[in-house]
């Protein structure tokens, strides 16, 4: 990988939506010391792609809230996921140049199509005064 200005790395576990109840302090074994809810946002995701070519390889490339950002697998499996990402749009290119040969700007959407278009909305919490919950 080149260099990197700004790096996240952001681990992920899914969930069905039947699997996740309400959360309460004394809703798992062992419980939580303390829960607040943070409340809701909402907010607006276009993914892009190549005829699968970035999802086959981990790599996810969307508008959220009209700013670009890259979600790169580094590790994990579908339901315990680690991602870098990337929110420089030239990072971004660098990146999908390296990994995929794709060398394109922003101003085209790095030469790929919308995959998906949508609306999320999501709540948060903080346990424990240290883990965030969404």
């Amino acid at each position: 990988m080149s260099t990197i200005k700004s790096l996240t790395l952001e681990v992920e576990r899914k969930f069905t939506q039947l699997a996740v109840q309400p959360f309460t302090r004394a809703g798992g074994t062992p419980s939580f010391r303390s829960l607040q809810y943070l409340g809701s946002h909402s907010f607006h995701n276009i993914y892009y792609d190549l005829d699968g070519l970035l999802s086959s390889k981990g790599i996810w490339i969307r508008r959220r809230n009209g700013h670009w950002e890259a979600k790169i697998k580094h590790g994990g499996d579908f339901q315990n996921s680690r991602f870098v990402e990337l929110h420089d749009p030239k990072e971004i290119s660098s990146q999908l140049e390296i990994l995929t040969g794709i060398k394109q700007t922003q101003y085209n959407n790095f030469g790929l199509r919308k995959l998906a278009d949508f609306t999320t909305l999501r709540q948060s919490w903080i346990a424990d005064d240290e883990y965030t919950i969404v």
